[in-house]
Formats: C-alpha cells, structure tokens, sequence
C-alpha cells in the first residue's frame, strides 16, 4: 500500500468516528494503517497539524462548497446575510460528526488562520470595515454569556457596528 496524506485523513476520519478523539493518536493511526508510527511523519508534521488536516478534510467531505468561499459581494448587508447562513450551516456541519467540535476546537487553538471557513469569515469581516484581528463581539446580556444560556451562534453576535 502507498501512503498517502489522502489515506492518511481517510483512516483518520473513520477512527474518529468509530472510536472517539481520545483514541486518535498518531501511534494508533499508524497501526490501523499497518505502518510504522515515522512513515506518517512523512506525510504530517504532528497531531496537532493532523488535527488542522482532518479538520478542513471534514469540511470539505461534509460542508457545503459555498461555506468556504467568501460572500460574493461587497455590501454589507450581503456579506451579513452571508455570515449567518454560513454560521448556521458550519454549526449544523459541525455538531452532525461526533467529536467533531472538539477537532474544531484544537484546530482552531493550534492554527486558525489554516481552516478554510474561518479564512472565508475573516474575509468577509474585512469586507465590512473590521481590521484583520478584529470582531464582532457578544452583547454583555448575552444569552451566550448566561450559566446555562443556549446561544446558538449569531444570534450572540453584534452587528450594529458592522458598517451597515
């Protein structure tokens, strides 16, 4: 069999799914791929970019194209339109898959700039006058920020100052 970072992200897929992230390691990856732990080195520098790498994979397997590809336009309330339906959509991809939001979680804590959607997000966020860095920020009443509040994404997100 030819290794490949395909194959790689293939087995890496169903071990997730199958057996949960805690035994996504890149020793139980290489056994169930019959390799030695090094060969897949080859192909990924570590976990972590393994992490990034399964991430994008995912979203690209299970996302709609028109998620990782910025808005179409440069008015505003387009762009907003955009970012929402975009948040519901990367919300429903994510939480379909299990473990699937913790996979986001660590690729987002380890290389963010590396996720397609958030690539196609921060595009947009400049679009409509944010700096790179910058973002919307939740309300302080919040029901994302409430013990026990059930934000459910943009709804939690000021727009006011979004350049509309």
């Amino acid at each position: 069999m030819v290794l490949s970072q395909a194959k790689i992200l293939d087995t890496a897929f169903d071990l997730l799914v199958t057996n949960g992230l805690a035994d996504l390691s890149m020793r139980r990856l290489a056994a169930e791929l019959q390799v030695a732990p090094g060969a897949l080195y080859y192909h990924v520098k570590n976990k972590q970019h393994l992490l990034v790498l399964l991430a994008n994979y995912i979203l690209d397997k299970k996302a709609p194209k028109e998620l990782l590809m910025p808005a179409d336009s440069k008015d505003p309330e387009a762009v907003k339109e955009s970012l929402i339906v975009r948040g519901q959509v990367l919300f429903e991809t994510i939480y379909s898959i299990p473990e699937f939001p913790e996979v986001i979680r660590l690729a987002l804590a380890t290389n963010p700039e590396r996720l397609k959607p958030v690539a196609a997000i921060a595009y947009d966020a400049q679009n409509m006058g944010f700096e790179p860095g910058e973002a919307p920020r939740p309300h302080a009443h919040s029901p994302c920020l409430e013990p026990g509040g059930r934000g459910t994404g943009y709804s939690c997100i000021d727009f006011a100052d979004c350049g509309s």
